[in-house]
């Protein structure tokens, strides 16, 4: 009987732990919504329907637009409430709380933000009918919550038991997408370190407004016109310094920021005289996604598109009069202040007309499993300090975000536009993180418009970090209207934009020096312009465009500098020489090269900038153009830019092939990898690292895939098209819409990642929702269930 104890205990344990993964599995699958039948609820005016297809699509139909709201607050907590969760905890400076002590630091940046002031202002300054409209999708959040058998898995998992929604939580949710789009305020101080350092013509010459790949969309004959001089001997000679052995301590940091690709033709362009929008937001991309596929029928209307967890309405879509989508506008939104302090005294700082105490703000970081921190925040007239410049001098980041009276929620408003006019008008109004709004009308036209808060400056000009102690110095007001650039029903009867300069060298300078680098946008004016008979399946092929211009420039310039005399670089020189001119999966040569680019810009620019990083161990190279810089040193080879650890620019090439060798055989498998195996997708759930085994099902399955930061389409491990969509007003039934995942943020449900194929193949999936399979009635019935 002892002999066989082990076994028995075992066998026990065995049961007794079956029986525990059952009970949590039960739990788990219990969370899964309930899709048909019949609910009542309290805070309804009248029942709403919703029918949801074979992929999980919700239809609502309601009576009413606030009905609307309550029915896709429902269906967002059903499905994603765990982002929702973590978004207004992010601008609350409240994930520590949901992730542990990792987040504290995180929390104290995200704090000195004061979003959660911001989000007060916001409900205070919205009009009765928006504060109506975000209660009902709040009482719709928590009524869907209640609806549920237990709570979601990561709440479960991480044994937290959330707060119910408010209308605050949706002003949170939105500046918690705002701050992800636009905080971007290490900029000014890398620049003004530049300033500080490097002498004025290599400063200008190292951040360039023109380009060989600019694409502005209103005419500029200057758009083609050669960056700054390259900066002679006289001015900077490396060639006269110490031999210098680079200690690859690079200040590049990779120019993945929030973007996105949209553009409309008319009906002079397309196959049938409709005009057609395409969209497609980038993002950083986990599980679940950002965007939720909605469709609403409110009486005789229909509004189909993506809507985004957290507020009511469709952000992205078309109601079929008009049809609407948006891309970052990349311009500089954000300016750092520098702080005097005073002589002496660093309890007080200068202010127009004299000096001002700091006014200290101690904040409490609840932490999840661990104790309370505690931080203390040195408040300013302008905002929190955030840090100090490598000379000791206090920090504070202004940005549009929080800056009272440079919001509002007047984005709710564009779905109840009626035609291209209202829709601009509405798009006018706006105050938010700055956009370009693409536009189509059901009438065949198309338009664009610069829209959201554009700071007006003053004593200023917003291109490295300065003192606002002044009188007349900082912001004021916004730009005026004349100042705003749009376009309206075109000539070429095409719009588009890409987080380029999208106007004239002149007017885009009041706005932004550091665009996004022009060759996605000229990309897509070139297939426009050179199309005829464009449809849906033209615009969607243009998304999934691979081309690869920035890559081919690279390879033109390098030609007569690649070591041919050495057998150890022939593979490699096969290798870029077959190579078809795009970012494909299949593309072998695409590797060698982006290998080979990354290698010749940090060879290239870190001589230039190493002073910099001399002065400030933390300071950042972020210029989105500099790629620009690296083609025209190696073009024009000028020496007394070159560092003189090399005999010749031929020499520095050698250089960079070696290490290109050298990365393709130590982090690839040498020159047989392809791109896609490079580039393979790593789209996870972020608390699945706290889910221990069981974390693994969280995340969506691994995938080669094709594209580039600097291709149409934009990806990267856990970057890239965080939704496609392709529709022309009033034809909805032949449009197209893509996301990453599924509908589904519940990871046991069947539409966890049921969407993530078509998204990752690019196959066609409808934008309108399918045939019913589930119908669920929710029916105004204070204080009773059924």
């Amino acid at each position: 009987m002892l002999r066989n104890a082990p076994l028995f205990v075992a066998a026990v344990i065995g049961v007794l732990v079956l029986g525990l993964l059952g009970s949590i599995n039960s739990l788990l699958r219990s969370s899964i919504p309930t899709l048909d039948g019949t609910r009542w609820v309290s805070g309804l005016g009248e029942s709403v329907e919703i029918a949801r297809d074979a992929r999980g699509v919700p239809v609502i139909r309601a009576a009413t637009v606030n009905d609307a709201a309550f029915g896709t607050g429902f269906v967002h907590a059903q499905d994603r409430f765990s982002r929702m969760d973590i978004l207004r905890r992010l601008a609350s400076g409240e994930l520590a709380a949901f992730g542990g002590a990792s987040l504290v630091n995180f929390d104290i940046q995200l704090r000195t933000a004061r979003m959660g002031e911001a989000a007060d202002r916001l409900i205070a300054d919205a009009s009765p009918e928006q504060r109506a409209l975000l209660e009902a999708y709040a009482a719709g959040v928590n009524v869907g919550l209640e609806s549920l058998g237990a709570r979601v898995p990561e709440h479960l998992l991480l044994g937290i038991t959330p707060r119910p929604w408010e209308a605050r939580d949706c002003a949170l949710a939105y500046l918690a997408m705002t701050y992800q789009l636009s905080r971007f305020g290490d900029v000014d101080r890398g620049l003004d370190v530049m300033h500080r350092t490097l002498p004025e013509p290599l400063v200008e010459f190292l951040t360039p407004t023109r380009t060989r790949f600019d694409a502005p969309m209103l005419t500029d004959t200057a758009a083609i016109a050669p960056p700054a001089a390259i900066p002679g001997p006289d001015v900077i000679d490396l060639r006269a310094l110490p031999t210098r052995v680079s200690e690859r301590r690079s200040a590049f940091r990779p120019i993945l920021t929030p973007g996105s690709n949209n553009w409309a033709v008319g009906a002079t362009r397309s196959r049938d005289g409709r005009a057609i929008l395409a969209n497609d937001m980038h993002l950083g991309l986990q599980v679940p996604g950002t965007w939720y596929h909605l469709q609403l029928e409110i009486g005789d209307r229909r509004l189909v598109g993506v809507s985004f967890p957290g507020a009511p309405g469709i952000v992205v879509g078309s109601n079929g009069d008009v049809a609407w989508g948006f891309t970052n506008v990349g311009g500089d939104f954000i300016d750092t202040v520098v702080v005097e302090t005073l002589p002496g005294d660093p309890t007080r700082y200068r202010v127009p007309g004299g000096s001002e105490p700091f006014e200290q703000i101690v904040e409490t970081i609840e932490v999840r499993g661990g104790a309370a921190v505690e931080h203390t925040l040195r408040m300013t007239r302008w905002g929190a300090v955030t840090g100090e410049d490598d000379l000791g001098r206090p920090l504070v980041q202004v940005w549009t975000g929080t800056q009272p009276g440079r919001m509002n929620l007047a984005i709710f408003d564009l779905p109840n536009a009626r035609s291209l006019e209202e829709l601009i008008d509405a798009a006018r109004t706006w105050k938010g993180p700055p956009q370009n709004i693409a536009m189509a009308s059901a009438d065949g036209r198309v338009a664009w418009v610069l829209a959201g808060d554009l700071p007006r400056r003053v004593g200023i000009d917003g291109r490295r970090a300065a003192s606002w102690a002044s009188a007349g110095t900082g912001w004021f007001g916004v730009l005026p209207e004349e100042m705003r650039s749009s376009a309206v029903d075109p000539d070429a009867d095409i719009i588009f934009s890409a987080n380029n300069r999208t106007m004239g060298a002149p007017e885009a300078s009041i706005i932004g020096r550091n665009w996004g680098l022009g060759v996605r946008a000229a990309r897509i004016a070139q297939v426009l312009q050179t199309s005829d008979g464009i449809d849906e399946r033209t615009m969607l092929a243009l998304q999934l465009d691979a081309t690869a211009p920035l890559h081919q420039a690279y390879a033109n310039v390098l030609g007569p500098l690649l070591p041919r005399d050495d057998d150890e670089f022939a593979a490699l020189l096969e290798s870029i020489e077959s190579w078809d001119g795009t970012a494909n999966a299949d593309q072998r040569g695409f590797l060698a090269i982006e290998v080979l680019r990354q290698e010749l810009v940090t060879l290239t620019l870190d001589p230039l900038i190493e002073p910099c990083l001399k002065v400030d161990p933390d300071f950042s190279y972020f210029w989105q153009q500099r790629d620009e810089v690296v083609l025209r040193l190696l073009e024009e080879q000028p020496l007394h830019l070159l560092s003189p650890e090399f005999a010749s620019w031929a020499d520095l090439v050698r250089r960079a092939c070696d290490e290109t060798v050298r990365i393709l055989d130590q982090r690839y498998r040498g020159l047989s990898t392809h791109w896609g195996q490079a580039n393979r997708a790593a789209i996870e759930h972020p608390v699945a690292r706290l889910a221990g085994p069981l974390g693994e099902r969280f995340h969506m399955p691994r995938h080669e895939q094709g594209g580039h930061w600097y291709t149409v389409r934009v990806s990267g491990r856990s970057f890239g098209a965080s939704q496609r969509l392709v529709v022309s007003p009033g034809h909805e039934e032949d449009g197209i819409l893509h996301l990453p995942g599924g509908q589904s943020g519940h990871f046991l449900s069947p539409h966890y990642a049921d969407g993530h194929a078509a998204w990752r193949d690019g196959d066609p999936t409808p934008l309108l929702a399918g045939p019913a399979v589930h119908t669920l009635r929710l029916v105004p019935h204070a204080g009773q269930t059924p």
